[in-house]
């Protein structure tokens, strides 16, 4: 009698955390996932967005401002994940060309002149010869100098031009034996991708029924796109070319375009200048248990399934 009330209670607890289990499973599939985001360009870029699932329990937010993109992801008001991060700048930094005078050119007033007590040692030599004397070591250092530098110059000049032929002989070289392994890297693929039964089966089947394979995916895509539309949107801003016929042209197909999508669109021409200033705000929801559900209707197929079968085979 003890052991059938232990399995009952067994049984009744068994019962009780699969439920529980199948309620999780249920709220995870069928609790949308909501999604707002904005993006706004105007002399700086803007981005914004925020992810909310079960209720906010699990909640991810992102924002790029200034060259800065911050996320943040919360669990039951707990951060998880909280990052600040710099983006570099794109734009390439050139090196700056040598300054040949900058580098080479020694400091004449300091360092390289004569000095006068060293040339009036011999106190017969009158003032005249003593100041010609000084001028012409002057001039001579002046000479010396400039010989210097014209030396280091052309020593600079030569390395670069060596440097640069060793990078061009090992990108040639590079390139060749990349040219050589290409065709041997494509034919062994073919080859491998011949050789796969996925690839064997594909060419063994029939056009009519190659036709329901591409239907079917493209029925699947449908349906997935369609669940995934913006519940709502606006398009704000103001945009204008150069030639004011353009801005005038695209205006009116603009507003062909906004009577069709219920005026969602507003975007004010400029026939002044060349502009393009916009903000985009959108609000939206996606079920992944509707998305489960499209996903293994469209792997359930008999034939969809055989190719994914041989897929996972190899």
């Amino acid at each position: 009698m003890k052991i059938l009330i232990f399995l009952f209670t067994l049984i009744k607890y068994i019962l009780i955390i699969f439920l529980v289990l199948i309620l999780i499973l249920f709220l995870l599939l069928f609790t949308p996932l909501k999604y707002r985001f904005k993006h706004k360009k105007n002399l700086t870029t803007e981005s914004y967005a925020d992810v909310k699932y079960l209720g906010g329990i699990v909640r991810y937010k992102c924002s790029y401002k200034d060259n800065i993109f911050i996320q943040s992801l919360k669990i039951f008001g707990y951060n998880i994940l909280d990052r600040k991060k710099k983006q570099k700048n794109l734009e390439p930094e050139f090196s700056k060309p040598i300054d040949k005078t900058q580098n080479f050119e020694p400091d004449i007033s300091k360092d390289n002149t004569i000095p006068e007590k060293q040339i009036f040692k011999n106190d017969n030599s009158s003032p005249t010869d003593d100041e010609t004397k000084l001028n012409e070591l002057r001039k001579k250092s002046e000479e010396l100098e400039k010989e210097y530098i014209k030396l280091k110059t052309k020593e600079v000049s030569s390395s670069k031009k060596e440097t640069k032929h060793k990078k061009f002989k090992t990108s040639e070289l590079n390139q060749n034996k990349a040219m050589l392994k290409k065709p041997k890297i494509k034919k062994e693929k073919e080859e491998k991708s011949q050789s796969s039964p996925l690839f064997t089966y594909i060419k063994n089947l029939s056009f009519d029924e190659k036709k329901e394979i591409l239907a079917l995916l493209k029925n699947y895509i449908k349906k997935v796109f369609s669940h995934l539309k913006l519940k709502d949107y606006k398009i704000y801003g103001e945009f204008g070319f150069d030639d004011p016929s353009k801005t005038g042209i695209t205006f009116g197909m603009l507003s062909v375009v906004n009577g069709i999508i219920d005026e969602k669109l507003k975007l004010n021409p400029d026939f002044n200048e060349k502009k393009l200033n916009y903000e985009i705000r959108g609000v939206g929801k996606i079920n992944l248990g509707i998305l489960v559900f499209y996903t293994v209707q469209f792997a359930l197929n008999k034939k969809i399934f055989t190719l994914i079968k041989l897929y996972l085979k190899g």
